[in-house]
């Protein structure tokens, strides 16, 4: 299900164009940017100074040490010889060391 990011209305049309408000997200070489993409619209998501706050209890919590086994295994399991790879989610420190 595509909802538009201006009104929130369910969309239909396959180039994510809205019908209710008629707008549409910027696409960049054909690809639709569905976050914000100037540094003020960003800086409201996540505050950066919890980043180090996250990679002080990395080491020691069951949630980091989980998923960042699952992680380098579904890599190393099914793309052995991978050179490069496309970040979607920000990956814990150790697991972008380890790839």
């Amino acid at each position: 299900m595509k909802l538009c990011l201006f009104c929130s209305a369910t969309i239909h049309t396959k180039e994510w164009i809205c019908l209710r408000c008629e707008k549409r997200p910027l696409a960049i070489e054909g690809v639709v940017q569905l976050l914000p993409l100037s540094k003020s619209e960003t800086e409201d998501i996540f505050d950066p100074a919890a980043f180090e706050a996250l990679a002080s209890i990395e080491d020691d919590s069951f949630w980091f040490k989980g998923c960042n086994r699952l992680i380098f295994w579904v890599v190393t399991k099914f793309f052995p010889g991978s050179r490069n790879y496309l970040e979607v989610v920000t990956c814990p420190h150790e697991v972008v060391q380890r790839l």
